[in-house]
This record gives C-alpha cells, structure tokens and sequence, in this order.
C-alpha cells in the first residue's frame, strides 16, 4: 500500500477503510511474464496459426522484408507456419481479381 498509509474513504464521508495486515489474497499470483502478443503458447500447447505469423511479424520489427509492401511480410509469415499463402490460390499481380471468399 502506498508507503505503509491505509486509503481514505472514497466520498470523503466516512471512516477511513482499516485493511488487516495479514489477508492473504485468496488464489495464488501467477509469475510474472509477457503478456498480449509477445506471450508464447502455453506449456504444451502449440502455438495458433495466427501467434506463429505474429511471432514471425514480431521478429522482422525494425526491417525492412521483401519489397517493402505489408502483404510480403503477412505472406512469407503464412509461409514460415506451414499454412497456404496468396501463391497457393493462384498467379499473384498488381491487377488480378481475387475471390476472398464466399458471397452473402
């Protein structure tokens, strides 16, 4: 607690709040470790296709990959996870017509 001081009450009406030195909290505290998209899969846990071509992504930070363009460092981050990449559904140039999916 900040520096040993018990917090006021919170709308300044009351007494001020007396918390027991020796609560414990009720669940044990996880180590600390990162966290969000710098996180590994869990132990034995296989990391998703889409934290392999983050983790690709990550790596490649402060580079330059490819030709510069987004889609090349997305593409060959596809690649390096083993999943099917703009290549795999056909002839990619500036002007094609890709099909993304299904029409609603």
């Amino acid at each position: 607690m900040a520096g040993g001081l018990n917090p006021g009450p919170i709308d300044d009406l009351g007494p001020p709040i007396i918390i027991d030195v020796g609560t414990l909290p009720r669940t044990g505290t996880p180590p600390p470790g990162p966290v969000g998209l710098q996180a590994k899969a869990g132990a034995g846990k296989a990391a998703s296709l889409g934290d392999q071509v983050v983790s690709f992504a990550w790596g490649k930070m402060g580079q330059r990959h490819g030709n510069g363009e987004c889609f090349d460092l997305v593409d060959q981050g596809l690649r390096n996870a083993g999943a099917k990449s703009a290549a795999d559904f056909g002839t990619v140039t500036p002007n094609a017509d890709y099909v993304w999916g299904a029409s609603v």
